[in-house]
């Protein structure tokens, strides 16, 4: 649902009233997630910038967009395939191979980002043929070990490069 600017305001003004009455009487353990984002985006007039996440070890971006972008206390990552950065081709490796270097993709991007694999909260997977998730599976929890994010797996009929997998996350910086 898209709310017009006055209907913004009004929201962000209730929630303020609700705040300053008392009505959250444990402040200190934090507020409900809808409230936590607009009290920090609004209410406590912390105006947040978009950080776009660079560096020389990410991968170079092949399009108009950010690896990642941190906002709000999150880290955005695109989509990453698993381009080697020391050039091997990727295209031709195993699905297990594939996976695991775009979770260290990722990880390089997190990293320059402020968090890591282990603070990620929601992934989403894109496979180039449902038939390989198993392997897919395995291979990413290898990986994350016992951190388990929410996750997302879609089968695509194709991706860029001849990949077999994408993959995008969301994590928690490591400070919040």
């Amino acid at each position: 649902m898209l709310l017009r600017w006055d209907e913004f305001s009004f929201v962000v003004k209730w929630i303020q009233r609700d705040l300053e009455s008392g009505f959250f009487p444990s402040l200190q353990q934090g507020l409900p997630p809808v409230y936590a984002n607009v009290a920090n985006m609004q209410i406590l007039g912390k105006q947040e910038k978009m950080k776009y996440v660079t560096g020389s070890s990410i991968p170079a971006p092949k399009g108009h967009y950010s690896p990642a972008v941190v906002h709000g206390g999150l880290v955005y990552v695109a989509g990453q395939l698993p381009a080697d950065p020391g050039g091997r081709d990727m295209a031709k490796a195993t699905i297990e191979d594939q996976v695991r270097q775009t979770l260290a993709n990722i990880a390089t991007i997190l990293d320059a980002g402020g968090s890591s694999l282990d603070r990620i909260l929601r992934a989403t997977v894109y496979v180039a043929d449902v038939a390989l998730w198993p392997r897919l599976n395995a291979a990413y929890a290898e990986v994350m070990g016992e951190h388990r994010p929410a996750r997302t797996v879609v089968p695509v009929p194709e991706l860029h490069y001849g990949y077999l997998v994408e993959i995008d996350v969301i994590a928690v910086l490591r400070d919040s």
